[in-house]
């Protein structure tokens, strides 16, 4: 579903990723860790068209991002760790809104918002303003945008910040049957437990590069250089 290329991504002379490699199969879910600054954040931007590498070139389901940017961003969902949503609209309005942008048919687009709506316990706050949403809140919202235009392939940012428990479960639960219905998850995270309960595989940024892991152990997947790090358990 997603290929990376010796992606390499410069801003001027700092060097954020170098020469990374990466594929991740349809119907699973990854997790990305790191810590700050590292470049994970560079990565989901890069993936979703948001930024251009420096070099190399990044594939999803088979269609290269440069060649065919309308295509490839219709494949993919992007909810960013800070979601934004127009503050005078209400969340009902917003992801009307949103619909229109993507031409959806508006029955659907309806039927799709009023379910993800009520599964993620966002629906009686549907008709208030976002400007007074909290912070959790907007997270629910953020990624119902992502995924009202049915994307196969949905990148998410740090998903759980400022989310509630009850609220955390009931994300949990739809992520899961996303992936279980073939969409394929790459999402970025500190947490480790979050990591534990919804990713297959995990893939660590190093000084710019990428090391595949799963809960077991290191793979062998890599970028230009063997990883000497420290246990799999630490960030």
């Amino acid at each position: 579903m997603l290929v990376l290329e010796n992606v390499t991504k410069r801003f001027g002379d700092h060097l954020v990723l170098s020469e990374c490699n990466l594929t991740l199969p349809k119907g699973e879910s990854w997790g990305l860790v790191g810590p700050n600054g590292v470049g994970k954040t560079t990565t989901l931007r890069l993936i979703a068209g948001l930024e251009a590498p420096t070099a190399g070139r990044i594939l999803v389901d088979g269609h290269a991002i440069d060649q065919e940017p309308e295509k490839v961003h219709r494949l993919i969902g992007f909810c960013p760790d800070v979601p934004f949503a127009y503050p005078f609209l209400t969340g009902w309005e917003f992801l009307s809104f949103i619909g229109s942008l993507w031409r959806l048919p508006p029955e659907q687009a309806k039927a799709d918002a009023e379910d993800l709506l009520e599964r993620l316990g966002l629906a009686q706050a549907a008709h208030q303003l976002v400007e007074t949403y909290s912070r959790g809140m907007l997270q629910k919202l953020g990624l119902i945008t992502a995924v009202l235009h049915r994307p196969k392939l949905l990148l998410l940012d740090e998903p759980f910040t400022a989310v509630d428990a009850e609220s955390r479960v009931a994300m949990l639960a739809w992520l899961r049957a996303f992936v279980k219905e073939g969409g394929t998850l790459f999402f970025a995270t500190h947490d480790m437990e979050l990591i534990r309960t919804l990713a297959n595989k995990w893939v660590r940024i190093v000084d710019g590069h990428m090391v595949q892991r799963t809960a077991e152990a290191e793979t062998a997947g890599r970028c230009t250089r063997h990883y000497r790090g420290s246990s799999s358990g630490d960030l």
